[in-house]
């Protein structure tokens, strides 16, 4: 009797563990915090010659709190951004899947996974052209349809929505905080603040800029 009990539980643990309920992850918990390098919300390359429009004091570190001032770009100094990182809050937004469907794995790339309806999405930050970034247990999902997006800019009915937002009241810029990196002519390269809760501070334009 002793000996069937046990080949009893192994033959379930062997069944369960080879069962797709057991592969697919029921409960995933969104980042708090997120980090996005090297990718400027909007548009924008990160990339670019810039002209200061006042006068910016660049920190050895991009954050708010315990960076030391190592250098500062005057009203009309020309600098090149060297690289970005964005800050966001990805369990702040999240946004229940009302269809099935696929979705690109990386922003230039061709491989794709699937959201399952019923599950739950969270919106990392805007990419431009109506597209955000979101991550679906623990991937990145690129080139997400913003306006698709039911409850997040109307909440009429929309036939054509593919998630429902379900998230704190937010800006397009999803409330992000964006540092980047300008080095000097000088070699003096630091970072400041560029976007703040999402909303752009204007202290530089890209030269050459039609807007």
């Amino acid at each position: 009797m002793k000996k069937f009990f046990t080949l009893f539980i192994l033959t379930l643990m062997i069944t369960f563990a080879s069962s797709p309920f057991a592969a697919h992850k029921v409960f995933w918990e969104a980042p708090q915090s997120y980090l996005v390098k090297d990718r400027e919300p909007h548009e924008s390359p990160v990339k670019a010659t810039l002209v200061a429009n006042t006068k910016v004091d660049l920190y050895d570190k991009p954050e708010e709190k315990g960076a030391n001032v190592i250098g500062t770009v005057q009203e009309g100094e020309t600098v090149e951004r060297i690289s970005c990182i964005v800050y966001t809050n990805p369990a702040l937004h999240p946004v229940k899947i009302l269809r099935t469907f696929d979705v690109l794995s990386s922003a230039d790339g061709e491989e794709t996974f699937t959201l399952q309806e019923g599950e739950y999405l969270y919106l990392v930050m805007y990419l431009g052209e109506g597209s955000v970034l979101g991550l679906y247990q623990g991937k990145e999902a690129w080139w997400l349809d913003m306006m698709n997006i039911k409850n997040f800019f109307s909440k009429v009915d929309m036939p054509t929505a593919w998630g429902e937002y379900q998230g704190k009241p937010t800006n397009q810029g999803l409330s992000v905080n964006t540092w980047e990196c300008y080095r000097k002519a000088d070699g003096t390269a630091g970072w400041a603040l560029a976007q703040k809760d999402g909303e752009f501070l204007d202290n530089f334009d890209i030269v050459g800029s039609p807007f």
